[in-house]
């Protein structure tokens, strides 16, 4: 869903300059190759997320022209195994190779960046999106309820930026680990949306999230450069 969320972009983007591509992505599934997505303890794969991502690969096979590929995850998620505010008491566990989750995870990209490269090629350009801060509550909502008691609404409108980088602290250290390692790319979204002490929902009149955690199309647009 985060590459759902991201694509207004890439979309727009890819118009501008003449490209073609295509989007797959399936909500709570991460672009890992091998790897096994559940809403509870040795659930396995209930979400089909491994089927999907062999599916990915061979439609890549099927469509040797492709020059790069984009992944995109809600890194955090996957590596904590729960969610920030109200999606907090919501589990994910991976299955699969590589210990725990911040292993799997690493295995899985690892899997993930061989198995495109052997689909289309050593040139093939991987890029990573990192994941953007997380509000942790609906941005729309809080701004939209305290406008209508007459209440500042501020408090909605950024968050701190610390209570970000330590949550993901271990998901961006195993995507900082394998950019050099695997020779992909990696494109941070942090500091788009954040100075050094805070993060912004909202811009210029213009929200920048959708719900607590995906970027809405303008959020997004941040990074069309």
């Amino acid at each position: 869903s985060h590459a759902a969320a991201f694509s207004p972009v890439v979309q727009t983007t890819a118009t501008e300059l003449g490209l073609g591509g295509l989007l797959i992505s399936r909500a709570s599934c991460p672009p890992m190759v091998g790897v096994g997505v559940a809403a509870r303890p040795w659930g396995g794969d209930d979400r089909g997320c491994r089927t999907l991502a062999d599916q990915v690969v061979g439609v890549m096979r099927d469509n040797p022209g492709l020059d790069t590929v984009v992944l995109v995850g809600r890194w955090s998620k996957y590596e904590t195994g729960a969610g920030l505010g109200p999606d907090g008491a919501r589990h994910t566990f991976l299955s699969g190779p590589g210990g725990d989750n911040a292993g799997i995870m690493a295995a899985g990209l690892t899997a993930s960046v061989a198995a495109i490269r052997q689909a289309l090629g050593e040139d093939v350009r991987i890029i990573i999106v990192g994941q953007p801060p997380e509000p942790g509550f609906d941005a729309g909502e809080c701004i939209a309820f305290r406008r209508m008691l007459r209440l500042s609404a501020s408090a909605c409108e950024s968050i701190d930026r610390t209570l970000n980088a330590d949550r993901r602290a271990r998901s961006d250290a195993v995507l900082a680990e394998l950019a050099p390692r695997l020779k992909v790319e990696i494109l941070p979204l942090m500091n788009g949306l954040c100075d050094e002490r805070t993060c912004r929902t909202w811009r210029d009149g213009t929200l920048l999230y959708r719900d607590d955690d995906h970027l809405s199309p303008a959020g997004a647009m941040l990074f069309a450069n």
